[in-house]
């Protein structure tokens, strides 16, 4: 039983000490992330109200130099929506550049990151003609490598958006769980 004990612990010690980051030069960083949701609203002075999320997120980057990653951050969102006996659907497509830096070196299993990024976004209705509009975000938070490759992100930011053509705007408070894959260059 003790044995047992001390190789659990000898082991754990292990992967702990191995579980850097890939953050510096020539590595590639992809990763992304899904979500859904559905809520559905019932008033008595009102239409029962249904609405649909999903959304699917992906980013890829390249490591210019140690700790800094430029890449493309692609989206696409889909809602649902049911208002009594009509409703509508919206297909959201996004794409636009991310610069991300890590404050912590290579060597840490748990890093600080900062993100800003770049979206231009089309949206289309049912019914109706598209429309555009961009958008600017900023985020950041702590990141956990369970791996030298695997790391689990915790982010808080800000995101705003300005609709095409007009003065509307979106402003947002964000909270994020996501999930990065750090790719070693070939050597």
């Amino acid at each position: 039983m003790i044995i047992k004990r001390i190789s659990l612990f000898f082991t754990l010690l292990t992967i702990y000490n191995i579980a850097t980051s890939q953050i510096t030069k020539g590595n590639w960083l992809v990763g992304g992330n899904g979500s859904f949701s559905s809520a559905k609203y019932n008033s008595t002075a009102a239409a029962s109200y249904k609405q649909t999320n999903v959304q699917i997120s992906s980013s890829i980057g390249y490591f210019a130099i140690d700790k800094l990653a430029i890449g493309l951050k692609p989206s696409y969102t889909y809602a649902k929506s049911d208002i009594g006996t009509s409703g509508y659907a919206l297909n959201t497509y996004s794409i636009g550049p991310f610069v991300r830096y890590y404050f912590l070196e290579a060597e840490k299993r748990l890093n600080i990151l900062t993100e800003a990024s770049y979206q231009h976004t089309i949206s289309k209705v049912t019914d109706n003609p598209s429309t555009s509009y961009n958008g600017f975000s900023v985020l950041a938070g702590p990141v956990i490598y369970f791996n030298p490759t695997v790391g689990l992100e915790f982010t808080v930011g800000y995101n705003t958006f300005r609709y095409g053509g007009e003065s509307t705007s979106s402003n947002t408070i964000l909270v994020g769980l996501g999930l990065q894959i750090h790719l070693e260059r070939a050597r």
